[in-house]
């Protein structure tokens, strides 16, 4: 059985559980003031799921995409048509997805989150923060843009063979390639300064 897993900042988490048939359900719990929770997609068709801070998404078997919960800025509504979509990311108010071509596409609200997306394709994952966003290239270098008041994008690390990353509020993470995580942007209440070694 795999579990997927995504945070809506503190508000509400989401798990894709599988099933003896192969697919996979959302659960989600937490606050409703955006009908997060209440709205949460059904049946058992998922591989993945994203939190923003008061919208969801779900990314189903076929590669297409379901939003839901706030939607002031088409954060959740805005996703694009079609399937074979093979990641998703969501922010405060905007939301992205990895196309098949590994090229990014986004929606809703963000400023630089929208209008400074990397061009190009090969692409091999994609992760937003609350006003910035990062994507992994194929050779396992970051590009990041959006939001840098923490430095969260001018920090970035530069050079080749990250495995992973991940965005929070106003930092970010990332798998270097001998295993090691690296952190940067905000240091408050030690969550960069307590990554492990």
């Amino acid at each position: 059985m795999k579990t997927k897993f995504s945070a809506m900042c503190t508000l509400v988490t989401l798990l894709a559980f599988g099933s003896a048939a192969g697919g996979a359900r959302i659960v989600s719990w937490g606050a409703n003031d955006h009908d997060q929770v209440s709205d949460t997609p059904t049946g058992p068709d998922y591989q993945t799921v994203a939190g923003g801070r008061w919208h969801g998404l779900a990314l189903a078997a076929d590669g297409s995409i379901v939003g839901w919960g706030r939607d002031n800025s088409d954060q959740a509504s805005g996703a694009p048509a079609g399937t074979g979509h093979q990641a998703i990311a969501a922010g405060e108010l905007h939301s992205m997805a990895l196309a098949a071509d590994g090229s990014i596409v986004g929606w809703g609200y963000g400023g630089g989150n929208l209008s400074d997306i990397p061009t190009g394709a090969g692409y091999q994952a994609i992760a937003a923060g609350d006003w910035h966003s990062l994507a992994l290239a194929g050779d396992g270098s970051i590009v990041s843009w959006g939001a840098d008041g923490n430095n969260q994008v001018s920090g970035t690390p530069t050079g080749t063979g990250h495995q992973a990353i991940a965005g929070g509020s106003y930092q970010n993470l990332a798998l270097a390639a001998d295993g090691s995580i690296v952190g940067w942007g905000v240091l408050k209440r030690a969550r960069l300064s307590a990554t492990p070694a």
